[in-house]
């Protein structure tokens, strides 16, 4: 588990370097609360401006020594922070609102390792009367250069494979550079662009155009942008064309590290949006606060309660992914990832269909 921490003090974080820090429990995520690190933790620090609500600045590092403490009638989580080093704040998590949160975005792109330059075709060409006898290694110097070969396809070997080939023949290549320019990029013409306007298709689902009139605008959006929060607005739009009203959108805006509410008939489903749904479903601590809200007889948002008792109870991971599964059943409670685009599929059926009522819509929904 990696937090988020963010801040509005001027003299955090890097005034607090090997010392303790406290939040108010009114902003710890539910699930660090619900089970308190028992040892450190990688973490993020975010300072933003006390006026502003703007990003200044970030470090990571690391928390430790997690305690709740009770001070003047006020719950608090206590940590001591630990090996601070500036750090280049990525944008994705520079809109955190203030308090505790666990990292749930995919922020550290898969790091390739460099490719080593080849050498020259002639270096490469004065391998052609090498020859290895077998089981005997290669000379220090030689086995890089003859890697580069393989690599460009001048060499390739006879008999047997790697160091203990028995011989490595040349094969024919223009003496030229091996390296090649990059060809240069297709020309995209209107006439592409408006084929792909005609039909979009994202992952099997085919949208109607942007401009016809049944088929709002964002549907394409949404299955496309890289944005958590973005994505969490578009899902709450789509419930709302779908034709459910009681519902309550997760409390930060913020996507995966929040939870809403949606009451529809007798299904009651706590859901929360993600762009990377293992991150999600893999976390104990979120899936188990979640299941754990359902258990209980009511459920409250802001001034409204609603009842859970005889209602049936989902939680709903909603993303893009395709592949619709429960991931677990308990008490009842189904464990869900949910596709927007089956959602924006059931739109598009209930468009189509000669007669639609709330049973029916009910149906559709609970079973997806």
């Amino acid at each position: 588990m990696k937090l988020v921490m963010v801040t509005t003090s001027q003299s955090h974080w890097d005034g607090l370097a090997g010392s303790t820090a406290m939040f108010s429990e009114a902003v710890v995520q539910p699930a660090i609360l619900n089970s308190v690190p028992s040892s450190p933790v990688d973490a993020i620090f975010i300072r933003k401006n006390a006026q502003t609500r703007k990003f200044e600045k970030a470090w990571k590092g690391r928390a430790s020594n997690f305690k709740r403490v009770n001070k003047q009638d006020k719950n608090y989580l206590s940590f001591t922070i630990e090996d601070l080093k500036s750090y280049s704040c990525p944008e994705i998590l520079q809109n955190k609102t203030v308090g505790c949160h666990i990292l749930t975005e995919q922020i550290e792109p898969a790091q390739v390792a460099p490719k080593r330059p080849l050498r020259p075709l002639p270096q490469l060409r004065d391998l052609k009367e090498e020859v290895v006898a077998e089981k005997v290694e290669l000379e220090v110097g030689k086995q890089d250069i003859i890697e580069d070969a393989l690599e460009a396809g001048i060499l390739h070997f006879k008999n047997g494979h790697g160091s203990k080939a028995v011989d490595y023949e040349v094969m024919e290549q223009p003496d030229v550079s091996i390296e090649t320019e990059t060809p240069p990029a297709p020309i995209v013409t209107i006439e592409d662009i408006e084929k792909l306007i005609e039909v979009p298709v994202t992952n099997g689902v085919h949208l109607p155009k942007p401009t016809d009139e049944t088929s709002p605008a964002f549907f394409s959006s949404m299955l496309r942008t890289n944005d958590p929060a973005e994505f969490e607005r578009y899902c709450f739009l789509l419930f709302r064309v779908l034709g459910v009203h009681d519902i309550h959108r997760p409390a930060n805006h913020a996507g995966a590290d929040a939870h809403g509410f949606f009451k529809f008939s007798t299904l009651s489903v706590i859901y929360t949006t993600t762009l990377v749904p293992a991150v999600v479903q893999e976390n104990r601590l979120i899936t188990e606060h979640y299941l754990n809200l359902l258990k209980k007889e009511k459920i409250q948002f802001n001034t409204t309660s609603y009842t859970l008792k005889d209602s049936q109870k989902q939680v709903w991971v909603l993303c893009r992914d395709s592949s619709e599964q429960v991931l677990r059943t308990e008490d009842g409670i189904k464990l869900k990832r949910v596709s927007v685009e089956q959602l924006i599929s059931l739109y598009n059926e209930r468009l189509e269909r000669e007669s639609v009522n709330s049973d029916s819509l009910w149906e559709s929904i609970k079973n997806i």
